[in-house]
């Protein structure tokens, strides 16, 4: 795993830190290697003596002592005066070895293992090279410009500050690369490598699985709810890695605290973030024979002799890795990545397929072979954003479609029907009801935000349809739409997947109108399903929803796309009804001006801030006074608590169930099992490796 720790300082890093194997024994120091084009460029090579790497780390020429850059890192402030950010001189990436790889060769003895983790650092550090980057300005713009040359020094630790085995390397590069276009050496571009912080880990792990399976070890996927956590060795009991394993603790403690005060699982990157953090920068003082002493009395005489039988059998296993094609891959990569979107980034879809074909692919094919594909066409670039063929056409068509439509058919509320709105509609409902009916085209657009009464004109519609003779099939993508369409007086609405997959009901669209409510939630597969459908057929469409409010879960907002390139003609509510007096006014303005919107809202005193530990508390006092008061026609009230995660739901919901428990409004409680969906890819579902004990299969129709 790569982490990355930004330095603002780093003097005396070196001496202290890297030259000690993450304990302080003062009779045995580690030297580091120099590494990188740009350190070439300044004539360092093998050894790292003290005095260039102080040098480098002030962006010095080691011989000249010349400054190098233009500016010197310097702290960045706001206008109150407080400081923003800090000026950075070093950047320390930390590689780390899986920890059952740690355990075989420190208490094993299996040197073979160390020689394959420095293999694939080195690849990892070559492909990270590649990456570096620096700012350009390009026609007057920001921009970046790939300079492929850093400035690095590495070192080698095998122990954890908690004196654990853990195999680990430093890779400490300077805040600088040169830019060969301009002619002078310039502040890393950081994002380039932030960004690529899960591909370069996936490119170390690829090549150590490689190395470590070549030496005649086996080794295992480990993967929790379908995300990938890497790969150990086999044989090396979990309890055992555990044991040597006090810093996952550490980490695991960090997780907990972060959630329960944010409310929300740290990203990848946070997690990056919280291990640096939680490290304590104090070393040790002990010997290298007590440390060696201390891990081995961990040890119980079963789990020695299990190690040294691991090694000994690998050694009459050992020989050249199996060897897979990196197409297969690709293809896994490319199918999982662009169901949810339209445009990835590349090394995005190329960490998907090394964690598919992990150890038995090469990294530079994989490139190649994505390479290939768009030499071919199959792949679209711009920058390091890609798309499919596929989903490009799949868009064209969508466009075409609509667009075609155009004034190719009667009024939707037929020639010589005359419906009127009901009073009780608004002028601004009134006028998008005649809209809809007077359209000519296979589609037209009904938008409006939440609460400006989209399914009440909707119902509108639909009675002048019927007024006309002509039949509605109202659809939605998820089931809870449906069923607020079945209140609203849609009662037959049905999902869209039923549509798409019953030929009995796509055979009785002839002659209606689809209505498509929460359109914005359809994804471009689907609706293009649709669009064939309705020509097929001969049926109509009006589509309603709002692309600010929902997007598709699978890739393509199809509706935004619809409304932005093709020639779909929309009708928009935008007075909302929902709200009344200054709370309607501030909702109107949160659409479009969200600044102005929420001053008005903390005007009125409808904004709390609350301490986030004192939310669901809170959040629950509020929720009880609400639905204590009456309606103004003295009924009961309906009130909805909504909370931006799941983590939050659960903790507001418990503060509500406490309440009620302690005023006798709820009896005993029984504990339910149910299943949570982990909301898998097709490709996912498809790869047998991804399923795990205790998992349960549900299938749908």
């Amino acid at each position: 795993m790569l982490t990355i720790r930004a330095m603002s300082d780093g003097k005396g890093y070196a001496d202290r830190h890297l030259t000690h194997s993450d304990y302080y024994d003062e009779n045995q120091r580690i030297t580091g290697q120099w590494y990188g084009k740009g350190a070439e460029q300044l004539g360092l090579s093998g050894v790292v003596e003290m005095a260039d790497f102080e040098a480098v780390r002030e962006c010095r020429d080691p011989k000249t002592g010349e400054f190098l850059r233009v500016r010197q890192s310097a702290d960045r402030t706001a206008a109150d005066g407080s400081t923003q950010s800090k000026g950075r001189n070093l950047f320390d990436f930390t590689v780390s070895a899986p920890k059952s790889l740690s355990v075989v060769a420190e208490l094993a003895e299996d040197p073979r293992l160390r020689e394959a983790h420095g293999k694939a650092v080195k690849e990892m550090l070559a492909e990270m090279e590649s990456c570096v980057a620096v700012e350009a300005k390009q026609d007057g713009a920001k921009d970046t410009r790939t300079t492929g040359n850093l400035i690095a020094s590495c070192w080698e630790h095998d122990t954890s500050r908690q004196l654990d085995p853990q195999l680990h390397t430093h890779i400490v590069a300077a805040n600088m690369s040169y830019d060969a276009e301009e002619g002078r050496w310039k502040a890393l571009y950081t994002p380039a490598l932030y960004q690529r912080r899960a591909y370069l880990t996936e490119v170390y792990r690829n090549a150590l699985a490689r190395e470590v399976m070549s030496l005649g070890y086996q080794i295992e996927n480990r993967r929790e709810n379908g995300k990938d956590l890497g790969f150990e060795i086999v044989g090396v009991p979990p309890e055992m890695r555990e044991e040597f394993s006090q810093r996952s603790k550490e980490k695991r403690e960090a997780i907990a605290e972060f959630i329960k005060t944010r409310g929300k699982v740290p990203t990848d990157d946070e997690i990056a973030v919280l291990v640096r953090e939680t490290r304590d920068d104090k070393l040790i003082e002990i010997s290298t024979e007590e440390k060696r002493a201390r891990q081995r009395s961990r040890l119980t005489p079963e789990g020695e002799a299990t190690l040294y039988r691991l090694r000994d059998e690998s050694l009459s296993r050992q020989g050249p890795a199996e060897k897979h094609r990196s197409e297969p891959s690709l293809d896994y990569a490319t199918e999982h990545v662009f169901e949810r979107v339209s445009v990835a980034r590349d090394f995005d879809v190329l960490t998907v397929a090394l964690q598919h074909g992990r150890g038995k692919i090469d990294a530079q094919e994989l490139k190649g072979a994505m390479g290939a594909r768009e030499a071919a066409d199959k792949i679209i670039r711009q920058g390091v954003n890609i798309a499919t063929r596929e989903s490009l056409e799949r868009e064209t068509e969508l466009i075409e479609r609509v667009n075609r439509g155009l004034g190719a058919y009667e009024k939707l509320g037929g020639v010589e029907n005359h419906f009127e709105a009901s009073l009780e509609c608004t002028p601004e409902q009134r006028a998008a009801v005649a809209f809809v009916l007077d359209s000519k085209d296979l589609a037209v657009n009904l938008r409006g935000a939440a609460g400006t009464g989209k399914t009440y004109t909707l119902k509108q519609i639909k009675y002048g349809l019927h007024a006309a003779g002509i039949e509605v099939m109202a659809l939605a993508p998820t089931q809870s739409a449906v069923e607020a369409l079945q209140r609203e007086g849609f009662a037959d609405a049905v999902n869209t997947s039923l549509l798409l997959t019953d030929e009995k009901m796509q055979a009785g669209l002839a002659g209606k109108v689809i209505i498509l409510d929460e359109a914005g939630m359809v994804s471009g597969r689907h609706m293009l399903e649709i669009l064939r459908l309705a020509e097929k057929h001969g049926a109509r469409i009006v589509f309603s929803g709002d692309t600010r409010q929902l997007q598709a879960v699978e890739a393509c907002d199809s509706l935004r796309i619809l409304e932005d390139e093709s020639m779909l003609k929309t009708v928009e509510l935008k007075s909302v009804q929902r709200q009344t007096g200054a709370y309607r006014e501030a909702v109107e303005y949160l659409r479009d001006a969200p600044v102005q919107g929420f001053f008005m809202l903390e005007k009125m005193g409808a904004i709390q801030e609350v301490p986030f530990l004192e939310r669901p508390q809170a959040a629950a006092d509020a929720y009880r006074e609400a639905i204590a008061q009456k309606s103004a026609k003295g009924k009961e009230r309906s009130v909805l608590l909504v909370c931006p995660t799941h983590a939050e739901i659960e903790r507001v919901t418990e503060a509500i169930r406490e309440g009620r428990k302690e005023r006798g409004e709820l009896g005993r409680g029984e504990i339910m099992e149910r299943l949570e969906s982990l909301n898998w890819t097709e490709a996912q579902k498809k790869d047998v490796r991804q399923y795990e004990p205790g998992q349960v299969l549900v299938f749908h129709r």
